[in-house]
């Protein structure tokens, strides 16, 4: 253990990261920001990160259009999203990858998250036929 503490200390101080080249997919602790690409049969899948809710095992990402060769963080910030959001389960299929960056949400990144919370919201509550609020749930 303390060596993999001096290792990680060494590393921070001299500046390593992951050799440009490492395209291994590798099972990841996702942080909200996280950009992690995976090989796919039409090249390179990518999602950002958006939330992460523990309590309920779910993902919430960005997708964006699969490119030929792996992206650099550059190449995502320049990308267009294909879904602006998408729950996934918190399961270890989706959480392997190889990570990109990390870079930090925005509100403008969150917008499909936002509109989905309210949706989820009015589909919990239905109104009967008195009026009154009820859960959709039985």
């Amino acid at each position: 253990m303390k060596f993999v503490i001096i290792a990680s200390l060494i590393c921070m101080m001299m500046g390593c990261k992951p050799a440009e080249d490492d395209t291994q997919s590798t099972q990841l602790t996702l942080h909200e920001g996280d950009v992690v690409a995976s090989r796919n049969a039409e090249g390179w899948s990518v999602m950002k990160i958006l939330k992460i809710d523990e309590e309920s095992s779910i993902l919430h990402v960005t997708l964006y259009h699969s490119v030929d060769v792996k992206p650099t963080l550059e190449d995502v910030r320049e990308m267009q999203p294909f879904v602006m959001h998408v729950p996934l389960a918190l399961t270890p299929e989706n959480t392997e990858g190889v990570l990109i960056g990390n870079v930090p949400i925005t509100e403008a990144d969150l917008e499909g998250y936002r509109w989905y919370e309210e949706e989820m919201q009015r589909a919990s509550t239905v109104t009967d036929s008195t009026g009154s609020k009820a859960t959709g749930r039985p």
